[in-house]
């Protein structure tokens, strides 16, 4: 019986020396369970304009090309290629300028023929040019080159509009030939764009060569055969 009880004792004395032991050990820390995170809004946006580049057809329609960020302006303006007429403004409405949806998005201005368009008809290059506000009607903004030739008129609702664009058109366009310079140099890889702004610019691309046609200016041969008064003449810019 002894011997029994010896050989009990021993036997739980080394499993307490087991469970001791064991305990020593360190413990294994349970894996970490991965969790299924949304990607980023950044990542999501930049997805979006990879899969429009992707399926790029040469257009997009006013919300496309607002992006997330918006454009830079937006509103409706009587549009005519080139000058109107003559400054005192007697053939201003006779003018065939059409009234037409502007976007300015980035250093490009797009021109759809309403807000729903599901692409705008053509797109104009703002760098090198310069926007100026008629002296005789604060309405009506000329796009001009920098030599002064006359490419756009447009004619808004009201001042305040006009005011808005010329600001906004002037501002894209020298940050335009500031960035066409960058590239020039080669320094392209530095340009911090937006998504949005980078397919607005593929877009532009695109559209740029469907601009119509810059009619031609009013000869002295042809005021002369127009028959005007000597009044309208005094005022006539050839």
């Amino acid at each position: 019986t002894k011997t029994k009880q010896e050989e009990t004792k021993t036997t739980n004395n080394k499993m307490s020396e087991h469970k001791s032991f064991e305990s020593k050990l360190p413990q294994e820390e349970p894996p970490t369970p991965k969790l299924n995170r949304a990607p980023s809004a950044s990542r999501r946006r930049s997805s979006f304009f990879k899969r429009l580049s992707q399926s790029f057809r040469g257009g997009a329609d006013v919300g496309t090309l607002r992006g997330y960020h918006g454009a830079d302006f937006e509103g409706y303006a009587d549009v005519s290629r080139g000058a109107i007429g003559c400054s005192c403004g007697c053939f201003r409405h006779k003018d065939t300028s059409k009234e037409r949806f502007l976007m300015i998005k980035g250093a490009f201005c797009f021109v759809f023929k309403n807000e729903t368009s599901r692409s705008p008809k053509y797109a104009i290059r703002l760098a090198r040019m310069k926007a100026k506000q008629d002296s005789s009607h604060k309405d009506t903004v000329v796009l001009e080159t920098i030599l002064g030739d006359t490419e756009y008129t447009f004619v808004f609702p009201n001042a305040t509009s006009a005011k808005q664009f010329l600001l906004v058109a002037n501002k894209q366009a020298s940050l335009g030939a500031i960035e066409e310079v960058k590239v020039q140099l080669g320094h392209g890889h530095f340009l911090n764009q937006r998504k949005s702004v980078m397919f607005a610019e593929k877009v532009a691309r695109a559209k740029v060569n469907a601009q119509p046609p810059k009619k031609k200016r009013i000869s002295p041969e042809e005021i002369a055969q127009m028959n005007l008064t000597p009044e309208i003449l005094e005022y006539t810019k050839i």
